[in-house]
């Protein structure tokens, strides 16, 4: 699927199987991928088989499923998960299958990769390629693209744009491609005239609301903002006053419920990073600081950008407010009760507990992975436990530390450097752990981690020569769980390309045999997201 802002007023959004992205250009070659589809829906029920063949002398597979009388309700009818329709195979509410198309699996990216200075929006799929049109209304040529989300129900997505010289926008459309978007939020007045910035594109848990960070002020204060998702709304209401010109809201923003965000910023001193809450549906937003400011400094005592929501409802974030040291906390989502989360604060060095430099809550947030400095000497090891456990489960036992005040292991400077695998065994790490003694510090390689922590860590790609210019940046599985795809500088200086693979078990694959879309000279790929 590309969404290519030299084509008009009409984008197409095509996507490409796993023999590669066909009508880019510059790609390497990969094996074909070939998948029929056939279903059946009869009285008392839905049958679906689903029969595809991968790669030369490839993997065959055939799944058949029947569901009962009166036909199965399955998730989100024509494009659910896994199946023809619905989840598991049959869709639609009242029974009936088979109607609706192949459910898609794969990752968007966007970036100037094709041609130089000119913003696109692509989609790797699998395990079918397919043409969906669909149009940007009043949109000729991309200038920027930020970011893109889909809701959480897979049938919407989100884009944050500027075109035609203009200021920021977000569109909200069909995920399938069907159909034309609409703007949801429009900048054209905004203040900053230059080097307007749009993230942390984030959907509210019921799907009608989106909440962004931008910097629309005159002076480039980067401040949050909310809109309704079905575009009855276009200008956007900000939820995040700030006192002065120089306090403003971090690149983190988790919605705590349907109504209210939670957002790490310095609003009530310069500098001092706080978790606060806001309601997005009050006439005049106020913001509730979670840690008492007497308990912060604007060094060594802050709250952590990254907060995630639990499916016990509580908000868990990193702080170090309570002695300079990092840990993991957890609140209500009304920020009160704030507390240690026991299985993190087990993990010890002696008697003193260790302190943690990232974590990430499980496909089903009822689980976290952390990483902890277990024995204070930079070298970071990764744990599992569910939130309710008294302890964790150390997943790996990674050996040679780095130089004398270093630190080795997860990227502490990247929010999303661990993710779940969507099955919940296995986590992908954007870390610099050593496996040779010849590897460098700071180069961040792509590591695979079962969450059992057998068998042994994978590191599966790094850079083609060791350099702390070249790193990995961004890491996401697929939806089915089978691809692991791979964002980074790892070829050519300075160019970020896509990478992707299915091998989890064979170390440092080589770059170039697994780049699923390469750039051209100063292109990059700039984002990618999963497709749900």
């Amino acid at each position: 699927m590309r969404i290519s802002s030299s084509a008009g007023l009409l984008f197409s959004l095509v996507g490409f199987g796993v023999s590669g992205l066909l009508a880019c250009g510059g790609e390497d070659t990969k094996e074909t991928a070939t998948s029929t589809t056939t279903s059946t829906t009869g009285t008392g029920g839905a049958t679906s088989t689903t029969t595809s063949t991968m790669g030369t002398g490839g993997d065959t597979s055939t799944t058949t499923s029947t569901m009962g009388t009166g036909g199965a309700t399955g998730q989100g009818g024509a494009m659910g998960q896994g199946g023809a329709t619905g989840q598991g195979g049959a869709g639609g509410a009242g029974g009936g299958g088979g109607s609706g198309p192949a459910a898609l699996k794969g990752f968007f990216y966007w970036g100037d990769f094709a041609s130089n200075g000119l913003k696109e929006l692509a989609l790797f799929a699998v395990p079918e390629a397919m043409h969906i049109p669909t149009a940007l209304p009043g949109v000729k040529q991309i200038d920027v693209f930020y970011e893109i989300a889909q809701s959480h129900d897979g049938k919407k997505l989100a884009m944050a744009l500027s075109a035609d010289g203009g200021k920021p926008k977000v569109f909200v459309g069909n995920a399938d491609g069907t159909g034309e978007a609409i703007v949801v939020a429009d900048f054209t007045g905004a203040g900053n005239a230059t080097n307007l910035e749009l993230s942390n594109l984030a959907w509210s848990p019921n799907d009608m609301s989106l909440a962004f960070r931008l910097d629309a002020a005159t002076n480039g204060q980067h401040l949050v903002h909310v809109v309704p998702a079905d575009g009855s709304q276009t200008t956007a209401k900000l939820v995040t006053p700030s006192p002065t010109a120089a306090q403003e809201a971090s690149p983190s923003l988790t919605w705590a419920d349907n109504t209210h965000l939670a957002v790490v910023g310095d609003f009530a001193v310069d500098n001092s990073l706080n978790l606060f809450l806001t309601d997005t549906v009050a006439a005049v937003p106020t913001l509730t600081a979670v840690i008492d400011a007497s308990m912060l400094n604007v060094s060594t005592k802050l709250v952590k950008p990254g907060v995630q929501t639990g499916a016990d409802g509580k908000l868990y974030f990193l702080s170090s407010h309570a002695t300079g040291k990092t840990y993991l906390y957890a609140a209500d989502a009304n920020g009160m009760n704030v507390g240690l989360v026991a299985a993190a604060a087990s993990v010890k060095n002696g008697q003193v507990q260790a302190e943690l430099t990232n974590f990430a809550l499980s496909p089903d947030a009822m689980s976290v992975a952390f990483g902890a400095n277990e024995l204070q000497n930079g070298l970071v090891q990764l744990f599992t436990a569910p939130l309710a456990a008294q302890t964790a489960t150390k997943i790996t036992a990674f050996t040679m530390p780095p130089a004398m005040g270093g630190s080795s292991g997860p990227s502490s400077s990247t929010t999303n450097a661990i993710v779940w695998r969507p099955d919940g065994m296995m986590l992908g790490v954007i870390a610099d752990w050593k496996v040779a003694m010849a590897d460098a510090d700071n180069d961040y390689a792509a590591f695979v981690v079962p969450t059992t922590g057998n068998p042994a860590p994978v590191r599966v790609a790094s850079a083609t020569l060791p350099t702390a210019s070249k790193n990995v940046a961004q890491l996401a599985f697929s939806g089915d769980s089978t691809y692991l795809a791979i964002l980074g500088d790892l070829v050519v200086n300075n160019d970020t390309e896509f990478y992707s693979t299915v091998d989890f078990t064979t170390a440092d694959q080589q770059p170039v045999a697994i780049r699923t879309k390469g750039v051209v000279a100063g292109g990059d790929i700039e984002g990618i997201s999963v497709l749900r």
